[in-house]
């Protein structure tokens, strides 16, 4: 285990999160600069308060003297994304070629000289309350020690995952296209496949005149689906209960926690999913229709949003650590409220069914801990 690995996997998170921002520089990043090689006592290479136009950026990382990587350091629990712009501009105004974002549990990195939106010029983000230490310290020496930065093989890195990054993202976007020219009445080979396949299973071939009539039915009620499904959850009412189609079983409500405020921004807000991962608790339950809470760490119920979609095993691009949360899901009609939160104190917990055989002074951490099903009073008493 690398001293880098070994200091990552003792840091408590509690403590992160009830630093001040100098708190944070001195014990936490500093120490991760000086385990990625740098010397912070050296103002050549670990410059703090970096003059830019008039500006100050927390921190370069400089090669005898020259600016390779701004730093901006923001407030344990703060919102990333209101900051990414203000970094992005700063670096690009100075042609510097990576650029990193954090507030001590969240890391985001970006290349400020690329094309595109500032949202587009972000290759990866790390996520201390959610990746290993291993994968961590793995890619944050990648993009930011002394040694990658010195020999360019930190933009290498870099370069590398945008690539990775955008190519998804292109596929994704042309996908929908080319399913609907091969899934189509009027194509022939994808009639002969299908036509065989029906033959294998049944020991019967159809006529293509009543095979395109397959098809076609067969469209009509998947798009019928969904347009009804959508046109459920899409009511203004907050709590109505969506038409479900061919099912009667009812709604459940979920509690999720997360502990990162950016995946909040990025996944809810954004992107409007959720990832969990292959033993996360209710995977197998979430259905299109459910409602879910979403509660973070230290703060309390921050949005709710109406399930669209079972989990589908699909790694995306947005989520952090695909490879852990490789379930998908996705959300409708999301509230956020993060700047009122519900919080979680003692006379809330005392009207929740949840805790309804529990003494009153018992300690509530379960409640938070992993995504479970609650009671639709519980819901509304947790949501705004």
């Amino acid at each position: 285990m690398s001293p880098l690995h070994e200091f990552l996997s003792n840091i408590k998170l509690n403590q992160i999160y009830e630093s001040d921002e100098a708190t944070l520089k001195q014990t936490v990043i500093l120490r991760i600069f000086s385990l990625l090689g740098w010397d912070i006592f050296n103002s050549r290479e670990v410059s703090p308060e970096y003059s830019v136009g008039g500006n100050n950026v927390d921190y370069a990382l400089c090669l005898k003297g020259n600016p390779k990587i701004f730093i901006e350091v923001k407030r344990p629990k703060e919102e990333l994304g209101d900051h990414q712009e203000q970094l992005l501009k700063y670096a690009f105004t100075s042609g510097i070629e990576l650029a990193t974002l954090t507030n001590g549990v969240s890391w985001w990195f970006y290349l400020p000289l690329q094309k595109g939106s500032w949202e587009n010029r972000k290759f990866d983000a790390l996520d201390l309350s959610k990746d290993e230490p291993s994968d961590f310290s793995e890619k944050i020496t990648n993009y930011l020690s002394k040694s990658q930065v010195s020999s360019n093989k930190s933009l290498e890195a870099a370069s590398i995952k945008i690539k990775e990054l955008n190519e998804t993202k292109i596929i994704s976007e042309a996908f929908p296209k080319a399913w609907s020219i091969i899934v189509n009445e009027d194509n022939q080979d994808f009639r002969e496949l299908l036509n065989k396949k029906i033959e294998e299973i049944c020991g019967y071939r159809t006529s293509k005149e009543k095979l395109v009539e397959h098809i076609r039915s067969w469209k009509l009620m998947s798009r019928t689906h969904t347009q009804q499904i959508e046109g459920s959850i899409t009511q203004p009412h907050a709590f109505r209960t969506p038409h479900r189609i061919g099912s009667s079983t009812s709604l459940n409500y979920w509690l999720i926690p997360f502990f990162d405020p950016g995946s909040l921004i990025q996944l809810v807000i954004e992107e409007k999913i959720w990832a969990i991962g292959e033993k996360t608790p209710g995977r197998k339950g979430l259905k299109p229709g459910d409602w879910a809470c979403f509660y973070l760490s230290k703060k309390g119920v921050v949005a709710h949003a109406q399930v669209a979609s079972s989990p589908t095993y699909l790694k995306h691009p947005k989520v952090k650590n695909p490879d852990k949360y490789p379930w998908v899901f996705q959300l409708t009609d999301v509230k956020v409220y993060d700047k009122t939160p519900v919080v979680l104190d003692n006379s809330l917990l005392a009207n929740l069914e949840a805790f309804k055989d529990r003494p009153p002074d018992s300690s509530w951490g379960w409640f938070v801990q992993s995504n479970h099903r609650i009671s639709e009073k519980d819901f509304k008493l947790l949501t705004r």
